[in-house]
């Protein structure tokens, strides 16, 4: 299993992100940086299988969301 996404499933944080998915709630993360947030929502996408709607101020960060979390989880 990736080393990422077995680490951010030990945080009780995520899995109360998970739950939440899993009971079809919306969910928002904040407080953490910006590449910590895309992980994340690519570990939560690729573990519930539900897609994300991710809302970016700029170009240059939805390219950060699509190009960093999918190199290090081994998504698509």
């Amino acid at each position: 299993m990736n080393i990422l996404l077995s680490m951010l499933k030990k945080l009780p944080e995520y899995e109360a992100l998970l739950q939440a998915l899993d009971a079809r709630q919306t969910v928002a993360v904040s407080g953490v940086s910006q590449i910590i947030r895309s992980h994340l929502i690519a570990a939560l996408c690729a573990e519930s299988g539900r897609p994300a709607l991710i809302v970016c101020q700029d170009d240059m960060l939805s390219l950060i969301h699509i190009s960093e979390p999918t190199r290090h989880l081994r998504i698509s």
